[in-house]
C-alpha cells in the first residue's frame, strides 16, 4: 500500500463523503481511479459534486454583465501596471468570492470528507475555496484531500488551519509542492504526505487500447498554458501547418475540453504518438504505452509529475522543458511524417 491506501485504510470504518471539485474530462481520469481504489479497499462512499452557487440571481446578472463588462476593458487598457493588473484581480476574486452561496457537506461527524486530487489547490482555479468551506462548515469530520499540486502567491495557507482541530491529510502529487507545503508552519494535525496522482492506479486494462494510426496534438489555450493564450493564436498555426500539407493522419484538439469523456479516452486509445501539455493526456496516454512528449505548462504541474511519477515507469514518455516555438512545431512534425 502507498500512504494514501494507508490513510483510507485506517478509517475503513467510516463511511466516506467523497466530493468532486469540478473540471474536465482529465478530472474524471482522477476520479475514475480514485473510485476504483475505494472499491479495492471495500471503502463505504458516497459522491458529491462541489458546486458553486451565487446568493441570488440578481448577483449573478451583476457579476457576468456589469462588472464583466468593466473587467474587460480594464484588462485591455495597454498602460496598466502589473501591479494595478494584480490589484484588479484580487478585486475580482473578492466580489466573486462574497456572492457566493455557503457551501456545507452533508455529513455526519463520523464520516471522512475526501476531496478529490488535481490542479486546483492554488490562486488560480477554485480548490482551495472548496478547502475553506469545508474547514469552516465541517469541522467535526476527517478531511483527506487527495494528491494535489499545490501553489499560491495571495493565499496565505497556513491560515486556513487556525481553527481546524480535526486531523487533516493533504497529499502532494510531486515534490515542489510537497517541499512547499512541509516548508510552511503548519499545525500538528495536518498531515503532509506524498503520493502519485490518483490516475496511477488506473492500468491499461480498464481501457481498449488500438493500434494507433494518426499523431494527436492537445495544447491548452488557458491560463495554465505555456505556449499559447488564445484560441486564435492555435488557429493561426493550424493554418500554417495545413498550408505547409503537415496535417494529413494529425489530429489537432484540446480534446480535455470538447465532446465527452468516452470521446476524449477513445481518441487517446486510437492514437500512435501523442504531444500535449495537458497532464492527464499525457498521464493517460503513457498508460496505454503510446509515444508521449509532455510539455511544460505555466508553473511546475507537469515537470513535477513528470519527475516523480511518469519518468521512473514509463520509458515512452518524455518532457520538454521549454514550449517549442511556432517554428520548432513546424519542424518536429515535419520530421515526424
Amino acid at each position: 500500500m502507498d500512504k494514501l491506501e494507508e490513510t483510507i485504510f485506517r478509517y475503513r470504518n467510516s463511511r466516506f463523503v467523497v466530493v468532486e471539485p469540478g473540471g474536465n474530462h482529465g478530472d474524471r481520469l482522477i476520479y475514475n481511479g480514485m473510485m476504483k481504489k475505494l472499491k479495492q479497499l471495500e471503502i463505504k462512499h458516497i459522491v458529491l459534486q462541489y458546486k458553486e452557487d451565487f446568493k441570488s440571481s440578481l448577483l449573478a446578472t451583476l457579476y457576468f454583465g456589469p462588472w464583466n463588462r468593466i473587467l474587460r476593458v480594464a484588462r485591455s487598457a495597454n498602460k496598466l501596471s502589473k501591479s494595478w493588473i494584480l490589484a484588479i484581480n484580487k478585486l475580482d476574486k473578492w466580489i466573486y468570492e462574497k456572492s457566493l452561496k455557503p457551501y456545507k457537506i452533508p455529513a455526519t461527524p463520523s464520516d471522512v470528507i475526501l476531496i478529490h486530487g488535481g490542479g486546483n489547490m492554488n490562486d488560480l482555479w477554485q480548490g482551495i475555496r472548496l478547502l475553506k468551506n469545508v474547514l469552516q462548515h465541517n469541522n467535526h469530520n476527517v478531511i483527506i484531500v487527495g494528491p494535489q499540486t499545490y501553489g499560491f502567491n495571495e493565499t496565505r495557507f497556513p491560515a486556513l488551519f487556525v481553527k481546524a482541530k480535526q486531523d487533516i491529510y493533504l497529499f502532494c502529487r510531486e515534490k515542489f509542492s510537497y517541499n512547499l507545503l512541509t516548508s510552511l508552519k503548519l499545525p500538528k494535525n495536518v498531515h503532509v504526505h506524498l503520493s502519485h496522482d490518483t490516475t496511477f492506479y488506473l492500468s491499461k486494462e480498464d481501457f481498449h487500447v488500438r493500434q494507433g494510426n494518426y499523431d494527436l496534438i492537445c495544447l491548452r489555450t488557458d491560463k495554465e498554458s505555456a505556449l499559447f493564450q488564445k484560441e486564435k493564436d492555435i488557429a493561426k498555426f493550424l493554418e500554417e501547418l495545413n498550408r505547409l500539407g503537415q496535417l494529413e493522419r494529425k489530429i489537432v484538439k484540446d480534446l480535455s475540453l470538447h465532446g465527452n469523456f468516452r470521446d476524449f479516452v477513445r481518441l487517446i486509445e486510437a492514437s500512435k504518438r501523442v504531444y500535449t501539455d495537458r497532464l492527464h493526456v499525457a498521464i493517460l496516454a503513457t498508460i496505454l504505452g503510446k509515444e508521449t512528449v509532455l510539455y511544460s505548462n505555466s508553473y511546475y504541474k507537469n515537470i513535477g509529475v513528470y519527475e516523480y511519477s511518469l519518468s521512473n515507469y514509463y520509458p515512452n514518455v518524455n518532457f520538454v522543458p521549454f514550449p517549442p516555438s511556432l517554428e520548432e512545431l513546424k519542424q518536429m512534425y515535419e520530421t515526424d511524417q
